[in-house]
């Protein structure tokens, strides 16, 4: 299945007119029915099996990348494995987002204790350990060759009837269309169920799997934002699956930050900074408090020479407000969309190539059939948005994330009119962005 989180995106330009000619438009922006691009981020790939030879990519001098945790990347007829990096883009939740459906959250009377009255590590891991599960998935890849990639990650247990929480990029396709082809959990007394993917959301990293096991399931307890509260210095640990072959490995840490502004892929969401032990695989394995309430998603670390202790999770309060509707609708709703394919041009020989022009800036490069085609064409030269002056299309991303469905908002742009080119503004109109394959129906 694939994904139409978001319309307006792009790929830089590379400078070079040479190059441009050897990728035409049509191979390298979004069209709006794909999912965000997936890349890799260049970092060490998780030890394969002892008989194969491992590989490194080699990563930009001195640039601190931040990659998602997807365990093992094995290659069936290749040793090369490498972690892959999610696009994320941010969106906004409409106020109907609380949803009642099946039963997510359990309050907590106690905690458990030992024998001095104060609840420890252990207690906590044995506490949470039945919640939280191991994932692995397939996928067939079409290159020069067909093979089987193979991944891993983490899960967290959320209802008794089977609905376990993970990350996006755990259950995405290496190629950043639609999902991986099959997805596997296994579970902590080692019964393996087939999952079915239930829906995703690539701008919070989060998705929601589905398994039918024999008997009752153990859910989490999650924490609850309106009568609790968390601070740095708060008590932490992590359970989770690392390398992909550790299920139900606890690190322990605490709370370094609650809301760190990470930019991944031009685009920045706030998580929570842990200094626990995180490592490939741990995606999507839950982060606990001290009284064994599930107050995050693990799902991304700092990697570098000389960096510690620098992971990232997903927050309670993102949780909450995303994870009904992905039961609910499959997607988030609320996500603006105003039907565009953008690209950054930023040398007068790629203005020329495309668009016959010869000023630099952001470009429209499709306009979608009913989104906008009446005031946006191909060829606008987007000058302005909203009164704000635009450099590059993720400076558009920013402005559209902080807009409501049905909003108009004002678009200055260049138009070539002839030899000339006239400066109008224009009324756009944001539309409610569906997903593929998705579909809305109250009357249910």
């Amino acid at each position: 299945m694939t994904d139409d989180r978001f319309d307006e995106t792009s790929v830089p330009e590379t400078g070079s007119e040479e190059t441009v000619k050897e990728a035409p438009a049509a191979e390298v922006i979004y069209d709006g029915s794909a999912a965000p691009e997936v890349v890799y981020g260049g970092s060490d790939p998780i030890p394969p099996k002892k008989e194969k030879k491992e590989k490194k990519k080699k990563s930009g001098a001195g640039i601190v990348l931040l990659v998602i945790l997807l365990c093992v990347v094995c290659v069936l007829g290749s040793a090369a494995a490498g972690y892959l990096g999610v696009v994320y883009a941010r969106g906004k939740y409409p106020p109907e987002a609380k949803i009642e459906t099946t039963v997510l959250y359990r309050s907590v009377s106690t905690a458990p204790e030992n024998t001095e009255g104060e609840p420890s590590f252990a207690d906590i891991a044995e506490l949470v350990a039945p919640s939280v599960v191991e994932i692995t998935t397939e996928e067939t890849i079409t290159s020069l060759f067909q093979y089987v990639s193979q991944g891993a990650g983490s899960g967290v247990i959320i209802s008794e009837d089977g609905y376990i929480l993970t990350c996006n990029h755990v259950i995405s396709s290496s190629s950043g269309q639609g999902y991986v082809s099959s997805v596997n959990v296994r579970l902590t007394d080692g019964k393996t169920y087939p999952a079915e993917i239930v829906g995703s959301d690539a701008d919070t990293d989060l998705a929601v799997v589905k398994i039918a096991a024999d008997e009752p399931l153990t859910p989490a307890v999650f924490f609850n934002t309106e009568t609790g509260s968390l601070r740095p210095g708060d008590g932490v640990i992590v359970v989770g699956n690392p390398l992909g072959k550790l299920g139900g490995s606890v690190s322990g840490g605490m709370i370094s930050a609650l809301e760190r502004k990470i930019t991944v892929e031009d685009t920045s969401m706030k998580l929570m900074q842990i200094d626990a032990a995180v490592n490939p695989g741990n995606s999507g394995g839950g982060l606990f408090n001290a009284r064994g309430e599930l107050i995050g998603i693990i799902n991304a670390k700092y990697a570098d020479s000389g960096i510690e202790g620098l992971g990232f999770a997903i927050p309670i309060s993102t949780l909450d407000t995303v994870v009904p509707q992905l039961i609910e609708y499959g997607f988030v709703r609320g996500k603006v969309i105003i039907g565009i394919v953008m690209r950054d041009i930023t040398s007068a020989n790629s203005a020329y190539y495309y668009y016959g022009r010869s000023a630099v800036g952001v470009y429209i490069d499709s306009v979608r059939e009913g989104y906008n085609d009446d005031v946006l064409q191909r060829g606008d030269r987007i000058i302005a948005v909203a009164g704000k002056e635009i450099s590059s299309y993720t400076d558009i991303k920013e402005i559209l994330a902080d807009a409501s469905v049905g909003d108009i908002i004002s678009f200055t742009i260049s138009r070539q009119n002839g030899k000339n080119a006239e400066i109008i503004t224009v009324d756009v109109k944001c539309f409610e962005s569906i997903p593929e394959g998705k579909t809305l129906d109250f009357n249910n």
